[in-house]
């Protein structure tokens, strides 16, 4: 079974599957897929970037749209797709599963708590006096419960300086949904990539930040139609994988690095190479691969995390033994 959450407009997952056609038997044995998207509007894009069409013998009675959808232009495997509002929707059957995940991590929401003269406050938001934004950010007058649980947990020691204030931000979401991959994995065995921003080990302040038309402005502003991310904490997420039972864990490595590892650069030699090839199309490639290798772009701000099954022999492509993040000591 092949997976992608928060497949986006869907052309990740097109690049999968024409890559992939040069594998028939992987294609035929993969050739039930998966799309996690809650959005009713990005799931028709997807359907549109994939021509997926009705598999009308697959309806339900009571249903207004076809259960599947077949996907035909990336050779002919019968590949099937179904999509789902949640990972949860997709049954625990013992079906193998590789699940990708690209710029997942970061949309979960984030708590933010600052330390305090009278200990950790959580960061809120309350109606603004004055300005531009009709919200600002306080701090509880008091502890609330998600305070409570973060000195309950001892979390406070991964707090870093942000400026005079000592801060920290949790996602709890993101810790729980690479918690429920790394299960599914285990049961059923497979395997799991994440490629996100974010940071490996070291927690970061306050990374929020919101986006609104390919610019950057507050995270206040226009609620609902501001797109909200946070720096994905790969060291957090990597230990909660580590920690389940049969799953093992590799990363976070630098998207660069592992980039490099899987052969990015002889592939870009080889496309260089073509007969056909245009002096257009030669400048893109290589802007393309600069900006996914240079450590000032996406090289290291771009990370990439693996989850396999624990009883694999050999780490995943693009991982060495050393990537492996140890499993928690028994309690």
């Amino acid at each position: 079974r092949l997976v992608e959450v928060g497949p986006g407009r869907g052309t990740l997952l097109g690049d999968v599957l024409r890559a992939t056609a040069a594998w028939p038997k992987f294609r035929r044995a993969a050739s039930d897929v998966r799309l996690v998207e809650p959005s009713a509007s990005l799931r028709l894009a997807q359907r549109r970037t994939l021509g997926a069409r009705p598999a009308t013998h697959a309806q339900k009675p009571d249903a207004e749209t076809p259960v599947t959808w077949a996907l035909d232009g990336f050779g002919d495997f019968g590949t099937r797709a179904t999509w789902h509002e949640s990972l949860d929707e997709i049954d625990d059957d013992g079906v193998p599963t590789l699940l990708v995940g690209q710029e997942v991590l970061d949309a979960f929401p984030a708590y933010q708590f600052v330390k305090t003269d009278n200990g950790w406050r959580e960061k809120l938001v309350d109606l603004a006096d004055a300005g531009p934004d009709r919200f600002r950010f306080v701090l509880a007058p008091s502890p609330t419960p998600a305070s409570r649980a973060l000195a309950a947990a001892d979390a406070p020691s991964l707090a870093t300086k942000d400026g005079e204030a000592e801060t920290l931000e949790v996602a709890p979401g993101a810790l729980a949904f690479v918690d429920a991959v790394a299960a599914k994995v285990a049961k059923a065995g497979g395997a799991a990539l994440f490629v996100d921003y974010g940071y490996a080990r070291g927690q970061r302040g306050d990374t929020l930040r919101g986006f609104r038309r390919h610019a950057q402005v507050s995270p206040l502003r226009e609620p609902g139609l501001v797109d909200l991310t946070v720096d994905a904490d790969f060291g957090a997420c990597g230990d909660r994988a580590a920690a389940v039972d049969g799953a093992a864990a590799f990363g976070a490595v630098d998207q660069g690095e592992w980039l490099q590892r899987m052969g990015i650069v002889p592939r870009l030699e080889a496309l260089l190479n073509l007969d056909d090839i245009t002096e257009s199309q030669v400048e893109d490639l290589i802007s393309a691969c600069e900006r996914l290798l240079d450590p000032e772009q996406m090289g290291e701000r771009y990370k990439v995390l693996a989850v396999v099954d624990a009883g694999a022999a050999e780490p995943p492509a693009g991982f060495v033994p050393g990537d492996r993040v140890p499993a928690p000591p028994p309690t």
